[in-house]
């Protein structure tokens, strides 16, 4: 069926169980064993019988992602498991089952994670979901100014990501780095719908407060009524850190950046470029009727003037981050938590 490496790699793993791909990224000799197709009684029902646990990928309130692989097909996913109680005590279900009906909308595109199935165990609902290696984008910067060139390159990304969802109705409110997550080629995929408003038309506003604050527009912080032209603020926030290396009025303190927030227009002054910077405040205008919250808009700014849109589209730009395959892009506080993937394999 496959081969995997002796000491657990997930990332060489993975990339030897991609049949589309060569083994001309992997450097040296590797030591393998193969694995083998295991017979399970054929069923239209899939359970977690069906994976071994490989790797813990994240662990929160809500539940765990574990890196699996298919104990029939040798492939890698990622399962994420929510526990029942969590849904139930937090009165969740709503917004779970509105963040399982975007991932099915969504199903085939080079922008969004990509969803295959859910299921219920005995205590979770579980969502099938393709594993993304590189990890969170945020991993990738973590403070660190881009180059011009790279900044471009991600930005046109999100963007083409983010238009991709308002023409199926999606309004996001949540786009940050940590939920831009990394594929095996380095190119960007947008993650959790939990807070996405799905049918939302084009002309619709609407007034809960969420999201992260860093990256909030001013009409969401207000608890006002905003519409798209909210996330064309937060794509702002995030090309100002692709930039600057912070978010705009960025401090630890969280009453302290609500407070600049509320009483700071945005510095742009440390950006020299001024195409870039004539972007970034176009997109970060207090005012939501002069905001940039046209994707042709954008397009057409003089920062953006070079690019090839159909090379964005295709995946055919080069990336900033290619991820090491002898690099893992597991958080450091997960890698002493592994014996949970053992016992499940026991269970």
């Amino acid at each position: 069926m496959g081969l995997v490496t002796l000491d657990g790699n997930e990332m060489v793993d993975y990339w030897l169980s991609l049949r589309n791909k060569t083994l001309s990224r992997i450097a040296g000799s590797l030591c393998v064993r193969a694995i083998y197709s295991e017979p399970f009684e054929k069923t239209n029902r899939i359970t977690t019988n069906h994976f071994v646990y490989v790797k813990l990928l994240g662990s929160g309130l809500s539940g765990t992602v574990f890196l699996v692989r298919s104990r029939h097909t040798g492939q890698y996913f990622a399962l994420k498991q929510i526990e029942k109680n969590y849904i139930s005590d937090y009165k969740k279900f709503e917004q779970i089952l509105r963040e399982k009906k975007i991932l099915t909308e969504l199903k085939d595109n080079r922008h969004t994670i990509r969803f295959h199935c859910s299921f219920e165990s005995l205590n979770h609902l579980n969502f099938l979901l393709d594993f993304y290696p590189g990890g969170e984008l945020f991993c990738h910067i973590k403070g660190n100014r881009m180059r011009e060139t790279d900044a471009r390159t991600y930005f046109c990304e999100a963007l083409l990501g983010l238009d991709y969802l308002h023409r199926n109705r999606i309004l996001y409110r949540d786009l940050k780095p940590e939920n831009l997550l990394v594929d095996i080629d380095g190119h960007l995929r947008i993650a959790d719908f939990g807070l996405s408003k799905c049918k939302f038309m084009e002309d619709d506003v609407t007034n809960t407060y969420c999201g992260s604050l860093e990256y909030m527009s001013p009409e969401m912080l207000g608890q006002g009524s905003y519409g798209y032209s909210s996330d064309y603020f937060s794509l702002g926030a995030l090309l100002y850190e692709f930039v600057t290396g912070l978010p705009p009025h960025y401090t630890e303190d969280h009453s302290e950046l609500e407070k600049r927030r509320a009483r700071e227009r945005v510095n742009t002054d440390m950006i020299e470029d001024l195409d870039l910077r004539e972007l970034v405040e176009g997109l970060l205008n207090y005012d939501p009727d002069k905001r940039w919250a046209s994707v042709d808009l954008i397009k057409n700014s003089r920062w953006l003037r070079n690019v090839n849109w159909k090379y964005v589209e295709e995946r055919r730009t080069k990336v900033p981050y290619q991820p090491n395959l002898y690099h893992s892009y597991i958080v450091e506080e997960l890698k002493g938590k592994q014996y949970v993937v053992e016992a499940l394999n026991q269970y």
